[in-house]
């Protein structure tokens, strides 16, 4: 594990996180939110801050949050449809359930622009050809199937298929009570093998040329057999549905290829709605934790009033609120006092404070609480040890140390935190 990687640990950050990405609606803004690849720039991060200023103002009315909810991760279908393949009825219908959710916050997002200035700029990304929409949402029927409304044709050979069912199933209840099938019956029913309708016949009687024998039971007692009459009325059926399923191959075929037509744009469209989602998130996460949106410079500056330690602020009802600050004057922070004091937390505080700010999101304390934007955050925070019982952890926070000053570079924040305590003092 990396010097950074220590740092994010060492504070805490994997909570954080975590609980940041649990404020995520879709699958993709939670990988941004747990990401710390995807943290803005500090040329953007005022823009990150106005998105949450954004997403707070639009809830606090009633027309609700950015609606981000139903857009799901269609990459896979997406990629298919783009390689030529014919994608089946539950694939196309999951991507038309995307493209109209996505085209539902295109929608919300123009109709408030006044009200959600900052988020504007992921609505272009957002607009998808509205043929597209239509055509996918008007594919299907309510019970999945593709519309016979939509597509006559399908219609036509469903209606055949059942009309030759009805003719087929009519003729067999005749047969099972004519005298041919009297003695030779095992049991009145009607049943299918191989898409074929047959009769359940006694095996001594498949000899009599009654019909086709399709099937035999386990114990070779009984045979199904399609009678005669039936086969002209079971062939008809089996070439309607030849053409049904040809039919419905020829327009998944049609609906993928829009699919994959489309399939530039609306990765741009989800790629919008993730970072739409994670602006949600951060909003969501900052109400939960009462926080503030801390003013931002660049000149290493940590003034936090009634600062709250993220952790203990997502855990517990109440805690404890620090002053703490570092400026030019101030440039260093030496915390002393006993056990328990509370020197961690607020150690902790400074840097997960410096962290939020580099994930564009807001930080516990009091309006008016200043975090500077840090090139990088540096934490090594071990356990309590003597210098006569763990000289070993002792040398091992210094060398940390060394290594983090020769990693630091101008605009760093560095956190140590261990305790010397002498061997012959008071335990």
């Amino acid at each position: 594990m990396n010097l950074r990687s220590r740092s994010l640990e060492a504070l805490d950050w994997p909570f954080l996180a975590e609980a940041l990405a649990a404020h995520a609606r879709t699958t993709a803004g939670r990988e941004l939110a747990l990401g710390t690849e995807h943290w803005p720039a500090r040329a953007d991060l005022s823009a990150a801050f106005d998105e949450i200023d954004d997403v707070q103002r639009l809830e606090g009315r009633a027309a609700g949050g950015p609606p981000v909810g139903g857009v799901e991760d269609i990459h896979a279908l997406l990629q298919a449809a783009a390689r030529g393949e014919v994608l089946d009825a539950a694939e196309l219908q999951a991507a038309g359930a995307t493209v109209a959710a996505l085209a539902a916050l295109h929608a919300f997002l123009a109709a408030e622009s006044a009200s959600a200035p900052a988020l504007q700029r992921h609505v272009p990304p957002l607009h998808q050809d509205p043929e597209l929409d239509r055509t996918l949402g008007s594919a299907f029927d309510d019970e999945g199937l593709l519309s016979a409304q939509r597509y006559p044709v399908l219609g036509e050979l469903r209606q055949r298929i059942a009309s030759l069912d009805r003719e087929i199933r009519s003729t067999m209840e005749r047969l099972l009570d004519s005298p041919e099938y009297a003695g030779v019956l095992q049991d009145r029913y009607i049943t299918v093998r191989g898409d074929r309708f047959v009769l359940p016949i006694k095996a001594e009687a498949k000899g009599m040329g009654l019909g086709i024998v399709h099937d035999a039971s386990r114990t070779e007692r009984t045979v199904f057999v399609e009678p005669a009459a039936l086969v002209p009325l079971g062939n008809r059926r089996r070439v309607a549905e030849a053409e049904l399923r040809e039919e419905e191959h020829r327009i998944l075929a049609s609906l993928s290829a829009l699919l994959g037509e489309h399939a530039p744009a609306l990765r741009d469209a989800l790629a919008a709605a993730a970072r739409i989602d994670l602006a949600v998130a951060r909003a969501s996460f900052a109400s939960r934790l009462r926080a503030v949106r801390p003013i931002v410079g660049d000149e290493g500056i940590v003034r936090l009033q009634k600062a709250r330690h993220p952790v203990l602020a997502l855990t517990l009802p109440e805690v404890v609120a620090n002053d703490l600050c570092l400026d030019a004057a101030h440039p260093v922070l030496v915390l002393t006092g006993p056990n328990a004091g509370g020197k961690t937390v607020a150690m902790k505080t400074i840097g997960l404070a410096a962290l939020l700010v580099r994930a564009g999101c807001f930080v516990p304390a009091a309006e008016g609480s200043r975090v500077d934007f840090f090139a990088d955050v540096l934490a090594d925070i071990g356990d309590l040890q003597t210098v006569h019982e763990g000289l070993s952890s002792f040398s091992a926070h210094l060398v940390t140390l060394r290594e983090m000053l020769a990693t630091a570079g101008v605009g760093c924040l560095l956190l140590q935190g261990l305790l010397i305590r002498h061997p012959g003092a008071a335990r």
